[in-house]
């Protein structure tokens, strides 16, 4: 019996591969296009520095890209933010964190990033980012979040137990230890 439904599932498998290669030439997938975004206007005459190794993200709601950090050509470190609305095509700062003094994450590079993404019934609508590398080859433990509504950086403090991880970089034979709160 087992040997008739092993045989059975490779015929199944076997008309299944069949099918899709004989009807691949009629599916049709839909081609995606690169375009340049003009910036049209722009709120007063700021607009973002040149940059590289930053944190971007969208909100779908507001249509809008956010980029935080990264560092210039000349690897000076940044710490701004920057809005870019595609339907208005204008870069802005955000509304609570236009200065140094403003509450946002110490300046860096190289972070992880990404979309805040709630259940539908939230209001959150948020971009996050945690670690990378700052100042002085500062290595950052943090997690801020930027809430799209109201345009201004969170710090998450982290909790649970504190460990440390040793990196081993085998090309230039250097350890780092770097601690990490992790939840059990």
């Amino acid at each position: 019996m087992k040997k008739n439904s092993l045989n059975l599932k490779f015929i199944i498998l076997f008309i299944s591969v069949y099918i899709s290669l004989v009807y691949a030439d009629n599916i049709r997938i839909p081609g995606f296009k690169w375009e340049k975004v003009d910036v049209v206007s722009n709120v007063g005459d700021d607009l973002p520095e040149e940059r590289k190794d930053y944190a971007i993200g969208y909100s779908t709601d507001q249509d809008e890209i956010i980029i935080f950090g990264g560092r210039t050509v000349d690897n000076r470190i940044l710490s701004d933010t920057w809005i870019f609305n595609l339907n208005q095509r204008s870069w802005r700062k955000p509304m609570l964190v236009r200065t140094e003094a403003d509450p946002h994450p110490p300046g860096r590079y190289g972070m992880v990033y990404g979309n805040d993404q709630p259940p539908s019934n939230s209001f959150r609508n948020a971009f996050v980012i945690t670690h990378g590398k700052g100042l002085d080859e500062k290595i950052y433990n943090d997690v801020w979040s930027f809430d799209f509504i109201r345009e201004c950086w969170i710090e998450i403090k982290a909790t649970g137990k504190k460990i440390m991880i040793m990196i081993k970089d085998n090309i230039n034979n250097n350890s780092i230890n770097i601690s990490r709160y992790i939840n059990f």
